[in-house]
């Protein structure tokens, strides 16, 4: 899918990898992917961060319950940016 500049979408985490995927990196497709479209661990940051980076409001919607899940509200595309990941310590 094409974004155009200042577009905004809500997309769940199944059409986000789907269809938007250049907005991720690749390990974070492959882990929700491997966790069967949930979130483990700090994936979750993890993705927020590179869709703030991309968006500038990004709202995060959980819905609880059978048919609950994770979408995301993004508004205000800047343009398809490279993810720089913030080096949070740790040897270099």
């Amino acid at each position: 899918m094409k974004l155009e500049i200042s577009e905004c979408i809500e997309v769940d985490k199944k059409i986000l990898i789907e269809e938007y995927g250049q907005l991720l990196t690749e390990s974070s497709k492959k882990s929700i992917i491997k966790n069967n479209y949930k979130f483990k661990g700090d994936t979750k940051d993890s993705v927020i961060a590179q869709l703030e980076n991309q968006f500038e409001s990004v709202k995060v919607i959980s819905k609880k319950g059978r048919y609950g899940g994770t979408t995301f509200e993004l508004k205000g595309f800047k343009g398809l940016v490279e993810y720089e990941r913030e080096n949070k310590g740790g040897m270099d």
